[in-house]
């Protein structure tokens, strides 16, 4: 039986549809790279406490604290447009799931706060015990919004599943097969991009040498393992999906499987290029060669999502919607405003990394912000 789908006929898009399909998903991609340094970066520095770390990861696990709480912020601030976009192109789908998981899409607000807060006070905090606690607390925040936002994500596409949450008998979880390996998929991804940012942040640092080879390694060796768990999660996703839906997928019959293929054919560059950064950390070539094969690999797997979207929603029990069901009414004043406040927030980031970027030569003695960090026990 079909669920209660709400109509759609009395709204409108400000734009055509394929133009906000591409809003969203461009601005979707600059969140994710974000929102997986966060939740990655959490774990990481949760595993790092298992032992007693030795002076050089001392001094990168400060460094990381340090540039997490700013990366929580623009993670915040990137989720808006998608956000949007999402609520404009599949509002009827979207608000019925927010409603239908409504205290726990409220308590992801509670999760960021606390989470928020508590990789402050992780960040300077000296003691070794009170930080393992603290970011116990970190990991479980942002892990716990990434989970219901995953569910959230399955919800608004299997409108079937509205029943159990309206009656009671689901509360978050969807339970359907696509639901578990989606999420420990997004884990790994964020293992991902989490071990580059890592990577990158060495590279950062202020002393060239056995630290920044170190940060190097350290984070290509985080990205090696969210690579091997993201090709067996990512397996074990795609066969959990409907066979007429998997089969689209796979089949040469679109441009969005192409791209999905090449970006299952970048995983291989990715994992020669992480190899070799491995055992040649002072070569930066691979380095950014391991950093542009899955940031060009995410493209292609946010047009899969799109797309499987678009099926799961074309689906008779899902109410058969496509967005050329939409009425548009351009709104072109609203939408150029947009477009310069992206370019120009654009060229703020650019020239915030320029200013970023390391310096030509380093001297030889540590500064005392150095000697700082190296005494550092967090």
């Amino acid at each position: 039986m079909t669920p209660p789908i709400p109509s759609h006929d009395h709204l409108f898009l400000p734009a055509a549809p394929r133009l906000l399909v591409f809003l969203s998903t461009a601005t979707f991609w600059a969140h994710l790279l974000l929102a997986g340094t966060v939740v990655g970066g959490s774990l990481f520095l949760l595993v790092r406490r298992v032992g007693r770390p030795g002076e050089l990861d001392r001094q990168l696990d400060r460094r990381l604290l340090r540039a997490l709480p700013v990366v929580v912020s623009l993670t915040i601030t990137f989720g808006v447009a998608p956000l949007l976009f999402t609520q404009a192109l599949y509002s009827h789908y979207f608000y019925s799931a927010n409603i239908l998981i409504g205290p726990f899409w409220l308590a992801s607000l509670g999760f960021l706060l606390v989470g928020f807060v508590a990789l402050y006070l992780a960040s300077v905090c000296g003691r070794f015990w009170l930080a393992r606690i603290l970011l116990l607390i970190v990991a479980g925040c942002f892990v716990s919004i990434l989970y219901i936002f995953t569910n959230n994500s399955v919800l608004h596409i299997m409108p079937e599943y509205w029943f159990e949450f309206h009656l009671g008998i689901q509360r978050l979880h969807v339970r359907d097969a696509v639901t578990n390996p989606r999420v420990l998929h997004n884990i790994a991804a964020a293992l991902v991009i989490s071990g580059l940012a890592i990577a990158w942040i060495g590279r950062f640092a202020r002393r060239a040498g056995a630290a920044r080879e170190h940060a190097v390694k350290t984070g290509l060796h985080w990205m090696l393992l969210g690579l091997v768990l993201q090709i067996g999660f990512g397996l074990w996703y795609v066969l959990a999906l409907p066979a007429e839906i998997r089969r689209g997928l796979l089949g040469f019959g679109h441009l969005t499987s192409i791209a999905w293929y090449a970006a299952v054919a970048l995983v291989a560059v990715n994992l020669l290029a992480a190899v070799k950064g491995i055992m040649q950390p002072a070569v930066p070539k691979w380095l950014l060669l391991a950093t542009a094969a899955p940031a060009l690999g995410l493209v292609g797997m946010l047009l899969a999502r799109q797309y499987l979207r678009a099926c799961y929603l074309a689906r008779p029990a899902a109410g058969a919607f496509g967005l050329q069901d939409w009425h548009v009414q351009p709104q072109y004043p609203q939408m150029t405003i947009f477009a310069v406040l992206l370019v120009l927030a654009l060229l703020v980031i650019v020239l915030a990394l320029w200013g970023l970027r390391p310096a030509k030569s380093a001297p030889a003695t540590a500064t005392k912000n150095d000697a700082a960090d190296s005494v550092d026990q967090v």
